[in-house]
């Protein structure tokens, strides 16, 4: 058993494919990983020769073109662990990452399950969610889904990020198996970010537990995309979005940390 499996979607910016595998594997030291990577034709054509041999970077071996704000994005996700699983590659946790995130500091193991054993019984969790905002109206759109989920019991929806959630490899194997089992994904009629929604409300269900992330998104920031020195100032070891651009000043400061912390 490894500690992490990265599940990466990447279907655009080829320039940047590889600069981003080596931030991901650099900033792991320490502990074992596997990067699995789900996308489209092109970038398959483009890269998974290439790293047929690589020790720690996989490619799931079939490529799609994913649809944004459909059931894609966590199609793309649960088809990895489906992969992974099926090749007897386990992990203590499966972490879903986005093609626009990318790390500044080193994940620290002892950090994330001193966090998990942390983490607020749901129950304890003060929220306080408009149901009228967001992706919600659309979720509920999907009625087949919603009374699938009230049969078993699940009232109480979560929403929240999806990139860094950091998620018990088993934990994973019940969410995927339930939404298999269920059959949901053909049950959807109503496109939306169902990654956001689901996961968080099925890892909560069967965890009675909040939310640990390993990515911190600059939801107050205009397009998400952080500066240097915001992202200086956050704890978390990850970050969204960083522009895909082998120009751009960001990007370029985080691929030169690596030197500097030789």
């Amino acid at each position: 058993m490894i500690d992490i499996i990265y599940s990466v979607l990447w279907h655009e910016s080829p320039e940047c494919f590889s600069d981003n595998i080596r931030n991901i594997t650099y900033f792991n030291k320490g502990h074992s990983i596997k990067i699995i990577i789900n996308s489209n034709l092109f970038i398959y054509d483009a890269f998974a020769k290439f790293y047929e041999n690589d020790p720690i970077t996989l490619f799931h071996p079939s490529p799609y073109n994913k649809v944004k704000y459909t059931y894609d994005v966590l199609e793309g996700h649960l088809q990895n662990f489906v992969y992974c699983k099926r090749n007897k590659i386990t992990a203590k946790y499966f972490i879903p990452l986005a093609s626009n995130c990318m790390f500044h500091k080193q994940v620290i193991l002892p950090e994330i399950e001193r966090n998990l054993l942390l983490l607020p019984d749901v129950k304890d969790i003060s929220e306080n969610i408009k149901h009228s905002e967001w992706h919600w109206p659309k979720f509920y759109e999907n009625k087949k889904t919603v009374h699938i989920l009230n049969n078993s019991g699940i009232y109480n929806f979560k929403g929240g990020q999806f990139e860094g959630f950091v998620i018990e490899y088993n934990i994973f194997n019940k969410i995927a198996d339930y939404l298999n089992e269920h059959n949901i994904k053909e049950l959807l009629t109503v496109h939306t970010s169902f990654e956001e929604i689901l996961i968080p409300t099925l890892y909560s269900y069967f965890t009675n537990k909040g939310q640990y992330h390993i990515c911190k998104v600059f939801w107050d920031i205009p397009g998400y995309t952080p500066t240097i020195d915001q992202i200086i100032n956050t704890n978390e070891p990850c970050v969204k979005r960083v522009v895909l651009d082998i120009n751009n000043p960001v990007r370029k400061w985080i691929l030169d940390l690596r030197l500097f912390l030789l």
